[in-house]
């Protein structure tokens, strides 16, 4: 019985490294790919963050992914990103995207980009995993949890037609998976702005899962590379969040203990 416990660990243990050496992560501002020593914030350009001016302008953010090996039957990529709100205790209405609140739908994700049909451009450093355009992109909308401060969101990018084989990325930042973006609000332009537009934050991206035209996972990735950012801040970040501090350099198990 020892034995056959011993042996299920050993499995388990083989298949999360396994999982991991499928390829790595990243989520940078406007751009693929960055190191854990350049900037990576975001606040509003105009102050203070209720201020009008904001109207019409987001927090872009680039989940990005790298495979170490070739892919089959290519069709659909998941991006599954966890918010870490202030000191983690409450919720403020800039960050709860559900249905009915002041800010619904405040995180998406775009359309098609690097495409010749007027979608946005490619972002920096990012190579192009999708074809002309995506038939898919849906945000499945953000789970929230007012009482914890913290906010879990998903959405896809998918194909037109399956790619025979996505290659290991050629460009440094590797495949762009989703490009996400934070709006600024006022309350549905009904002249009320939703509080706590400022509010310190955490944004991390714990993971990227590539499935194929059968609906099948096909690879799955939860590990930033070394020295590389899996995650952003927003107004300095949250407590506890590797990115508030700039020098403080955050290990993969430091970025994922903020979400157990």
């Amino acid at each position: 019985m020892k034995k056959m416990l011993l042996l299920t660990l050993v499995l388990l243990a083989l298949g999360v490294s396994l999982a991991s050496a499928q390829g790595t992560i990243s989520l940078a501002y406007n751009e693929c790919r960055i190191a854990t020593s350049t900037g990576n914030d975001f606040q509003w350009g105009t102050q203070p963050c209720e201020d009008p001016a904001n109207g019409f302008t987001s927090a872009t953010m680039v989940a990005a992914f790298k495979n170490s090996v070739a892919m089959t039957n290519f069709a659909l990529a998941t991006s599954k990103l966890d918010i870490l709100v202030g000191n983690g205790t409450t919720l403020p209405s800039f960050w709860d995207f559900s249905a009915g609140t002041c800010h619904e739908g405040g995180m998406s994700s775009k359309g098609s980009f690097g495409a010749p049909d007027n979608a946005p451009a490619l972002p920096a450093n990012c190579g192009q995993a999708f074809g002309a355009s995506t038939i898919q992109n849906n945000s499945f909308g953000s789970i929230s949890s007012p009482s914890t401060g913290r906010v879990h969101w998903e959405g896809d990018h998918g194909r037109n037609t399956p790619q025979a084989t996505l290659a290991v990325p050629a460009a440094t930042g590797g495949y762009c998976a989703n490009i996400i973006a934070l709006s600024w609000d006022d309350a549905n332009f009904s002249g009320a702005t939703c509080a706590g537009c400022n509010t310190p934050a955490c944004i991390v991206l714990n993971q990227v899962d590539l499935f194929n035209s059968n609906g099948q996972l096909t690879v799955h990735m939860d590990t930033a590379a070394s020295g590389i950012q899996n995650y952003v801040t927003f107004y300095g970040g949250a407590a506890g969040c590797p990115g508030a501090v700039p020098t403080r350099n955050a290990t993969w198990g430091q970025v994922k203990a903020l979400y157990r």
